[in-house]
């Protein structure tokens, strides 16, 4: 009789562990296609205090903020997959009110452009060896 109350706690788990986990980040679908947002007339205030604060708030565009609702699911021993991923993206003039609005979905969410600033490839190598020649010196002066 213990046995097959070790198999049944055996069986119990190994049904538990193949089961597909579904795990939810952000907000739901549901709440990001009822926002109502509309352009020139609303501000970040009004925004933060019906839908709550973004997910994200964008580091180099300090007027762009970001809602996304992400679903995904993975089984033990495979990988994460995603199910459903909507990124909102708002952008805010100088005054805090609603520039514009774009919403992105997994095919195109590559194309979020998180900073405007581009970066030079101009001789980094040289950059780097300048470098460490300027921590050299500085080190010496400090002796």
């Amino acid at each position: 009789m213990t046995n097959f109350k070790f198999f049944i706690i055996f069986f119990i788990l190994f049904i538990s562990s193949c089961s597909e986990k579904i795990h939810t980040n952000g907000l739901s679908l549901l709440q990001i296609n009822q926002m109502d947002i509309k352009i020139g007339e609303v501000t970040k205030n009004q925004i933060y205090i019906k839908y709550g604060p973004p997910i994200f708030e964008s580091v180099f565009n300090k007027n762009v903020i970001y809602y996304l609702s992400h679903k995904s699911s993975y089984l033990n021993f495979n990988p994460r997959e995603t199910k459903e991923l909507v990124v909102l993206e708002i952008t805010f003039n100088n005054k805090n009110i609603v520039k514009s609005i774009n919403k992105y979905s997994e095919k195109n969410a590559k194309n979020v452009n998180v900073s405007m600033e581009n970066t030079t490839n101009k001789n980094n190598q040289g950059e780097f060896f300048k470098q460490i020649i300027d921590n050299l010196k500085r080190n010496n002066l400090k002796n």
